[in-house]
């Protein structure tokens, strides 16, 4: 895929954890000191580990550097640990990742800021009351399009969901748009996979992209967030 294809078409992909024999062993291999210490520390490091091995994987597909090249980069803009957004370290690249049960997928934009998120197609009642609470209504869908959207800003659950607007195959958050695309597979039909990529920069953001926003771990989640891992 070329470069200005890749400008309208994100790369995603999903991994299933663990991951499996030497393929496990090199990832674990090529992760850096601060990815082995979260690894380590991790509520689940098989998933840590595979979202790190499909960030490598795409990075080194789009810039055909080999896999061991590939630095990714997850410092918190708060406290300095590598529990924030990640960035491939060196590119102009823009990467996020989502979790749901063993699933992670990941997704790479050349072009802008790009949000992933990915959530079981099927809730229970209590779930989707609470996907209707913090969002002013609607459905799994409708939530991961949000999510995938406050991603792409970069500050995450930092806002308020009900601050984004979805319009068909488009979003609006602080008069800045997103193209939206659903990048759910067949073959794991249980899943809802949401894409979003920011179409232009907020109001009094620089030039450069900015791309160190937010972290893991909001300063603040409302009380009945309803995401269900990791927010890269």
């Amino acid at each position: 895929m070329s470069g200005n294809n890749q400008k309208m078409h994100p790369r995603v992909r999903v991994e299933a954890s663990p991951l499996r024999g030497r393929r496990r062993v090199h990832a674990i291999a090529m992760l850096s000191a601060g990815e082995r210490d979260r690894f380590a520390r991790a509520a689940n490091p098989e998933r840590f580990l595979a979202g790190r091995m499909l960030l490598r994987e795409l990075a080194s597909e789009f810039t055909g550097l080999p896999l061991t090249s590939i630095a990714i980069d997850a410092r918190c803009p708060d406290c300095g640990r590598q529990h924030g957004r990640p960035t491939i370290t060196g590119t102009d690249l823009f990467v996020s990742l989502s979790h749901a049960d063993d699933l992670t997928v990941a997704a790479l934009s050349e072009s802008a800021p790009i949000g992933v998120d990915i959530e079981r197609r099927h809730a229970s009642a209590e779930r989707l009351a609470a996907i209707r609470e913090i969002t002013g209504g609607g459905d799994v869908h409708h939530w991961t399009a949000v999510e995938a959207v406050l991603k792409a800003d970069g500050r995450g659950l930092r806002l308020d969901p009900r601050a984004v607007h979805i319009t068909g195959g488009s979003a609006t958050l602080e008069r800045v748009q997103y193209a939206l695309s659903d990048a759910s597979e067949r073959r794991r039909s249980d899943y809802v996979i949401s894409v979003a990529v920011r179409l232009g920069r907020r109001d009094g953001e620089g030039t450069e992209r900015q791309r160190s926003l937010g972290s893991a771990v909001p300063a603040s989640q409302p009380s009945n967030s309803v995401s269900s891992g990791e927010t890269e």
